[in-house]
């Protein structure tokens, strides 16, 4: 295998594509809560962070990933030996910048969550079997609870504004959008592990409309907002383009293109991008 071919499938297949996402949401809730820029090595060790509880989920399922996604597994196995040293690295990593940059609170926050993160697989995710859409939940709940790390890590009060709250209730809804699209394909296995999933519970094409229909009513949400100056004219440009996002994902995944996957994981990471570019062009 090429060098290119094996960045390219490592980039895809092993959680960078969220990692990144992550690191991304914190950079843009420090600007929006806080009025600061980030800084990179809040960025980093947020990656880093976030990193080490995807790497560990698919080390964790790589058994039965080889029956329901035998091209991730088959790369995962390429160096699955080292897998427990690149955890330590990741680790050792946000550990330090964490605690360099900013201090034992925020460094207990951080090892809370990855504890969280790695208990996921090992044992909240079993819970969706008896709890309808609990992964989702989790997993969603986790990623709004980015929008306050830059108030821990900077040592800010943390303070629930109209843009704080609409932050983290645009943040969670959306990665709901993204997680219940995402499980369309892993309707087969899901259902064979007994996931009560929104996928299985209805089915792929229900599924699909509720996403899209929710991603629309978010948008208007937020254009009645923006209209009373409740929150900043930024998410005029962000969520629009999140829906058109969200509907090229879905068109994509109903054409049964792995692009509209990948496309919907990387979400927020175009989020983070296109609010770079809205803090350099305006």
């Amino acid at each position: 295998m090429s060098l290119h071919k094996f960045l390219k499938n490592e980039f895809l297949f092993n959680g960078h594509l969220q990692s990144l996402s992550a690191a991304g949401l914190v950079s843009i809730s420090s600007s929006l809560v806080l009025f600061r820029s980030t800084t990179f090595a809040l960025f980093v060790a947020t990656y880093f962070l976030f990193e080490l509880i995807f790497i560990f989920d698919r080390y964790h399922d790589i058994e039965w990933d080889t029956l329901t996604n035998n091209e991730r597994s088959r790369h995962l196995l390429l160096y699955k030996n080292k897998i427990p040293f690149i955890g330590i690295f990741l680790v050792i990593g946000f550990v330090s910048i964490y605690f360099y940059y900013s201090g034992v609170i925020m460094l207990t926050v951080s090892v809370f969550v990855a504890f969280f993160g790695i208990l996921y697989p090992l044992f909240f995710k079993k819970l969706t079997k008896k709890i309808p859409l609990f992964k989702n939940i989790y997993v969603s709940a986790v990623y709004s609870f980015l929008t306050l790390f830059p108030s821990i890590y900077f040592h800010q009060t943390i303070m629930f504004s109209y843009v704080s709250i609409y932050l983290i209730c645009v943040v969670f809804i959306e990665s709901m959008i993204s997680q219940v699209t995402l499980d369309t394909k892993d309707l087969e296995s899901d259902g064979q592990s007994k996931l009560k999933t929104l996928p299985v519970l209805i089915g792929n094409e229900k599924t699909i409309i509720i996403a899209t229909v929710s991603s629309f009513l978010l948008t208007i949400i937020n254009i009645l907002f923006c209209f009373l100056q409740l929150i900043p004219s930024f998410f005029m440009i962000i969520l629009p383009t999140l829906f058109l996002v969200n509907l090229t994902s879905i068109n994509k995944i109903k054409l049964q293109k792995k692009s509209g996957y990948y496309l919907s994981a990387s979400k927020f990471l175009l989020l983070y991008i296109i609010f770079v570019l809205f803090r350099i062009f305006i």
